[in-house]
């Protein structure tokens, strides 16, 4: 009973770890930046004011490139975008 009682006391900081990264990742994705901008000076930010907006890839002059993004590909000059 000894040995059952150590195993799930050592399992106690797992569970805790696993608490804080679930409550850390609700507060990183509520506080997500609006943008950001790409070392090739295009930026990814919100189309509309509001939560919830999909995320759009914008060029260096403001135009919308792309909307409702799935998978980015960047390095410095070119991007790949899948939408």
């Amino acid at each position: 009973m000894l040995r059952k009682f150590a195993h799930h006391l050592l399992l106690l900081p797992v569970f805790l770890f696993l608490l804080w990264a679930l409550a850390a990742s609700v507060q990183w994705v509520r506080n997500a930046p609006k943008s950001v901008t790409l070392p090739n000076g295009m930026m990814f930010k919100l189309q509309y004011h509001f939560p919830g907006a999909p995320i759009g890839l914008f060029s260096t002059d403001g135009r919308l490139l792309a909307r409702k993004l799935e998978f980015v590909c960047f390095n410095d000059r070119y991007v790949s975008v899948s939408s």
